[in-house]
């Protein structure tokens, strides 16, 4: 009865050390490929970034796993960045539009500056006693952002899109450093 009772004992000893080695191997891991998305310049409106998790899984009995993710509904494109693209099919251009505003809008000479900080699809509207109509601004910046987006999106249909590996960079970094 002691020696069951000693052997379980030392069993969730190491149980518990080496889920808290694991977990601390996780937060490396997600903090790396987050430093991996810096390094290879993939950021430009941070949702990748922040879409980004690591976690630990599993138990003793039926085994660890960690799991890496990008949260699609936060960056829906984070797989085309990690993995790739082929040339061959043209991408969707409505979020390369908003790439396309903040990407060339930041910094000190913005491409198309008539855009301003809202939303590449905002626009305001007058209402005159002749009908609605947007504001010629917003419609020629909005236009600028989309002919931008429409070339970036030829592009990749032509070229592809190189991989950035940054879950496997992260993972390798960690495991190198253990």
């Amino acid at each position: 009865m002691k020696r069951q009772e000693t052997v379980r004992q030392v069993l969730e000893q190491i149980n518990t050390q080496l889920k808290e080695q694991l977990a601390r191997l996780s937060d490396k891991i997600e903090t790396y490929a987050v430093d991996s998305i810096d390094d290879y310049h993939a950021v430009a409106t941070g949702k990748l970034r922040n879409a980004i998790h690591v976690r630990l899984d599993g138990d003793l009995q039926s085994g660890y796993q960690i799991i890496c993710y990008a949260e699609g509904s936060h960056a829906p494109y984070a797989q085309y960045v990690h993995q790739g693209r082929k040339p061959g099919k043209m991408p969707p251009i409505a979020p390369l539009m908003q790439w396309a505003k903040k990407k060339m809008g930041s910094g000190g000479n913005p491409l198309f500056g008539g855009i301003g900080k809202g939303m590449v699809n905002r626009t305001r509207i007058r209402i005159t006693g002749i009908g609605i109509r947007a504001n010629k601004s917003d419609i020629k910046a909005f236009d600028e952002a989309r002919r931008i987006a429409w070339g970036m999106a030829k592009n990749i249909e032509k070229y592809g899109i190189p991989e950035k590996p940054f879950f496997r960079d992260a993972v390798l970094r960690a495991i190198r450093e253990n």
